[in-house]
């Protein structure tokens, strides 16, 4: 197994324990983005993704997921869910993830 492989199985399970540490929020209620947790979680998605040279497709699904987190310090209830929608996406995304001559550059 290679350094890109382990990258995307790290940035697989950062992106798991994200959503499911997502998930046990109350979906009625706003969610902090204040939580170090949370954004410990993103900074080692992001860092995992950029180490396994993530293919565009899945660079571009992390897009709104950074814009929320580096604009707000709060996420209304209505959008805590597409806030785990477009981390399902970018599940999806890193299962199918590109060869590396599609790779984002770090």
């Amino acid at each position: 197994m290679d350094a890109r492989e382990r990258a995307l199985m790290r940035a697989s399970v950062a992106l798991g324990l994200l959503v499911s540490t997502l998930k046990k929020h109350d979906l009625g209620a706003p969610l902090s983005l204040d939580d170090p947790l949370l954004r410990d979680m993103l900074r080692q998605l992001q860092e995992n993704l950029q180490e396994a040279e993530a293919n565009h497709a899945v660079s571009s699904a992390m897009v709104p997921l950074n814009k929320a987190f580096a604009q707000g310090t709060l996420i209304n209830a209505g959008n805590v869910g597409a806030l785990l929608n477009q981390l399902k996406q970018v599940d999806a995304l890193l299962k199918d993830a590109g060869n590396p001559a599609q790779a984002m550059t770090a």
